[in-house]
């Protein structure tokens, strides 16, 4: 009689382990088709994120270029601004220089 329930028992640890893994099993093909699903938006992911390297870089680089105009443009506008300078100071002394002759030719005039 123990050798029939020691049996039976054995039969029911073998079907519960029978289940057990049809049950895995199927857990097991679920995942896999999960993980065949996921894969393309993996690769999609990882060349997204790329591009957005790829961006980010371009972004930089047109940032630099953007900082070194801007820094030409500085320069420019300083030297426009010493000629602008210059310019007026040789303005002042033609003038001045202008005035000075037309008060010779008076006095040139007045004498002769």
């Amino acid at each position: 009689m123990l050798k029939k329930r020691l049996n039976c028992l054995d039969e029911n640890a073998l079907k519960n382990s029978q289940q057990t893994i049809k049950s895995l099993q199927k857990k097991l093909e679920m995942s896999e088709a999960q993980v065949c699903d996921l894969v393309p938006l993996a690769r999609d992911a990882v060349r997204s994120r790329h591009e957005a390297n790829q961006t980010g870089i371009l972004v930089v680089g047109k940032d630099r270029r953007i900082a070194e105009l801007e820094s030409r443009l500085e320069r420019s506008n300083r030297e426009l601004g010493r000629e602008l300078e210059r310019y007026s100071a040789l303005q002042k002394k033609i003038c001045v220089e202008s005035s000075q002759k037309q008060a010779l030719r008076q006095n040139c005039s007045e004498f002769a």
